[in-house]
């Protein structure tokens, strides 16, 4: 059995000791891999939580974040921007209308 190669494809950090590592490993049912890591001085870098994504799954991660995301928030911000300014109520934000216009 040979070893899984893993390349790193980006490293976001999120502070000093803590970061978000992308992978692609060469294994062929989940090759995605996002990683949460922390850092200990008596240690180095160590993996707190992992999550291995198919291609499939990556795809439609993509779409949720891209465009349909910008869409949601957009319409959000619009509804709370026409409500009332100053109101003491708290404001909740529904994302109906960005689901009627994906349909």
């Amino acid at each position: 059995m040979s070893a899984i190669q893993e390349t790193v494809l980006s490293i976001v950090s999120t502070c000093p000791d803590r970061r978000v590592v992308v992978a692609l490993r060469s294994c062929a049912e989940r090759p995605i891999v996002f990683r949460t890591e922390s850092f200990s001085s008596d240690v180095g870098w160590f993996a707190q939580q992992s999550m291995h994504l198919t291609r499939g799954e990556l795809q439609g991660l993509k779409e949720v974040l891209g465009v349909q995301l910008h869409r949601a928030c957009s319409v959000a911000i619009k509804a709370l921007e026409s409500s009332e300014v100053g109101s003491d109520s708290p404001h909740l934000l529904s994302f109906e209308a960005a689901r009627a216009r994906r349909a």
